[in-house]
C-alpha cells in the first residue's frame, strides 16, 4: 500500500512541470491579445499601429500552439518529473514514446479500415496529432505515454548491463561492464 501511495505521489509531483507551463502560456496569450486587439486603439493610439498588432497576433498565436500540443508537453514533462537523473534521456524517451504511440494508433486504425476522411474525422472521434491520424484522446494520450515512459525509465535506471565474456575461461563467472572491456 505504501509503495502505491509513493508511486502516486511521485506521479503527482511529475505533473508539476507541465502544469506550470499553463499559466505562463495564458499570460502570453493575454498579452498578445492586448497588443493585437484593435479595439483598444481608441484608448492607447500606439496599439492601433499595424506593426504592434502583428506582433501581438504573433505572440498570441504562438502561445496557442503550445495549448494545441499540450499532450506532447505532458508526454515529455512527466518522464522528466519522474526521473531522478538523466532528465535529458527522459525527455527524449517521452518524445519517442509519444511519436511511436501516435504512429501505432494510426497504423492500427489503417489496418482495421477505420481511418476517417478529413471532413468526417470529428464525427468519427479522430484527430490529427503531429501529422498522424489517431483517436481523439487529447491530453490523456500525453499523460498515458508520459507515465508509461517515465515508469519504464525508472525500472531500467541503474540496471547493470554486463558482458559475461570478459575472458573465455571466466565467461560463466565474470561480469564486467561493457565500458571496461578492451581489445
Amino acid at each position: 500500500m505504501k509503495r502505491a501511495v509513493n508511486a502516486l505521489q511521485n506521479f503527482g509531483k511529475s505533473l508539476y512541470g507541465p502544469v506550470l507551463i499553463l499559466p505562463i502560456v495564458g499570460l502570453f496569450i493575454a498579452f498578445g491579445n492586448v497588443l493585437g486587439n484593435g479595439n483598444l486603439a481608441k484608448y492607447l493610439p500606439l496599439l492601433g499601429h499595424p506593426f504592434i498588432q502583428n506582433i501581438g497576433q504573433l505572440i498570441a498565436k504562438s502561445a496557442v500552439s503550445v495549448l494545441v500540443n499540450l499532450a506532447l508537453i505532458f508526454a515529455v514533462g512527466i518522464p522528466v518529473g519522474l526521473a531522478a537523473r538523466d532528465k535529458g534521456y527522459a525527455e527524449l524517451i517521452g518524445l519517442v514514446t509519444f511519436i511511436v504511440f501516435i504512429n501505432a494508433m494510426n497504423i492500427t486504425l489503417q489496418l482495421q479500415g477505420q481511418l476517417a476522411a478529413p471532413e468526417q474525422m470529428k464525427a468519427a472521434g479522430q484527430s490529427m496529432v503531429l501529422g498522424g491520424q489517431m483517436l481523439k484522446m487529447g491530453v490523456f494520450a500525453g499523460i498515458l505515454t508520459g507515465a508509461l515512459s517515465g515508469y519504464s525509465l525508472i525500472s531500467v535506471t541503474g540496471m547493470n548491463l554486463t558482458y559475461s565474456a570478459c575472458h573465455p575461461a571466466n565467461a560463466p563467472i565474470c561480469r564486467c561492464p561493457l565500458s571496461t572491456i578492451r581489445e
